[in-house]
């Protein structure tokens, strides 16, 4: 099921009707049943993958809080629910053009491999939940999250059917408090039928299927023909059908990402905006930090403590950590007028900032700084809360 489908047309308000008629301690099964059928809807016996997936991410997270501080051990859960789930992904999504590429390297040597090909359906939105589930458990390792111990609200976490089809990919620390208070909550305090956010929703739904189906199905019209049978055409056609396709990636993508915050909004939750006008960028970093911002942000995060051997211990007193690696340069260059930062460890004086604690890590200072009432929201992509801005990275 995709969501410019006539099925998709019928499940959502049917889905939307029964949540909200619900009480709301049976509204989390119902989102989870919800979930299911709509990954199933696609090819049932996948669904096995997902909440396998699922399983070792939970059991792992547990097993790492659990063997806290025990180090091999806290280790080995770690490395062994990212393995695990990374050899999957492998293996159903790039282990049979790695096949092709040694069979073709051995040919040019004069070596006959006969690796087996694998002859399976890629499942749907395997890179996604493959990426959340990670983000999730990074975070626990580094102590910014707490493991989830409600087993269906982590099966609710991997596998929420707005974000199955193309993401974007929330982070735990972001995504799972919000389950817990829209859908663990008693009576007195669950998320109602309220018509500015629900309209609200539909609004942006509607904006997603027009760039889907009006832009972007367009765009792939003038696409499609050229790149079929490029000799066919002329040095312009081919230079118009690129610049269409640039378009056509860039509705596609973000139709998608519009539909999927759409249908959140209307249930009670807010997903992270996942393009900011990208072709307006001004540099190539520039375009990264506006382009599929919730996967740039997941590499930047997992190469922020990469070449260290411990988690980032240093900042358990902040609440919530930078959701990108550019945060700080960006706070101090665009909003409060501060020169580049070099690679000491030395105290630096911030205007307005209170520096509560720092530390030289490698190359780059990490400091956890607590941030004025007054400042503006810098970043929409970041996550600022209660006063403060998590752990960041500027390099030296």
């Amino acid at each position: 099921m995709v969501f410019t489908s006539l099925n998709f047309m019928i499940f959502f308000p049917v889905v939307v009707g029964i949540y909200f008629m619900l009480p709301n301690r049976f509204r989390w099964l119902h989102l989870l049943v919800a979930s299911y059928y709509f990954y199933m809807s696609w090819k049932p016996v996948y669904a096995l993958l997902l909440f396998f997936s699922t399983l070792t991410f939970y059991l792992a997270a547990l097993g790492v809080e659990k063997f806290r501080n025990k180090g091999i051990w806290e280790k080995l859960f770690f490395f062994s629910g990212i393995a695990v789930n990374l050899g999957m992904l492998f293996a159903f999504k790039y282990y049979n053009f790695f096949e092709e590429q040694a069979r073709a390297l051995g040919i040019n040597y004069g070596i006959d491999l006969h690796l087996p090909a694998l002859d399976v359906l890629l499942p749907m939105g395997i890179s996604f939940y493959t990426f959340q589930g990670i983000s999730y458990l990074v975070d626990v390792y580094r102590r910014q999250l707490t493991a989830e111990h409600h087993f269906g609200l982590m099966l609710l976490y991997k596998a929420y059917f707005p974000l199955l089809v193309a993401g974007p990919i929330e982070r735990g620390i972001h995504f799972i408090p919000q389950l817990r208070k829209v859908l663990l909550s008693d009576n007195a305090h669950r998320i109602r039928f309220e018509y500015e956010r629900v309209v609200s929703g539909l609004r942006l739904m509607l904006l997603g299927f027009f760039k889907k189906i009006v832009l972007a199905d367009n765009f792939a019209m003038i696409v499609q023909p050229v790149y079929a049978a490029p000799d066919e055409f002329s040095g312009t056609s081919a230079l118009v059908a690129t610049l269409a396709f640039a378009f056509q990636i860039f509705f596609d993508f973000s139709a998608y990402t519009d539909i999927a915050r759409g249908v959140s909004r209307v249930l009670g939750f807010e997903m992270i905006e996942n393009f900011n006008r990208p072709y307006f960028a001004t540099s190539i970093p520039d375009f990264w930090r506006r382009w599929h911002i919730s996967l740039s942000s997941w590499f930047s995060r997992l190469s922020l403590c990469a070449a260290r051997r411990q988690p980032c211990r240093h900042v358990a007193m902040v609440p919530e950590p930078v959701d990108r690696l550019h945060s700080l340069r960006i706070l101090a260059r665009r909003e409060l007028d501060l020169p580049r930062v070099g690679g000491s460890a030395r105290p630096l004086l911030f205007p307005d900032l209170r520096t509560v604690s720092a530390r030289r890590m490698g190359r780059c200072t990490y400091r956890a700084l607590a941030v004025p009432e007054s400042l503006p929201r810098y970043s929409h992509h970041d996550y600022v809360r209660d006063g403060f801005l998590g752990v960041g990275c500027i390099p030296g």
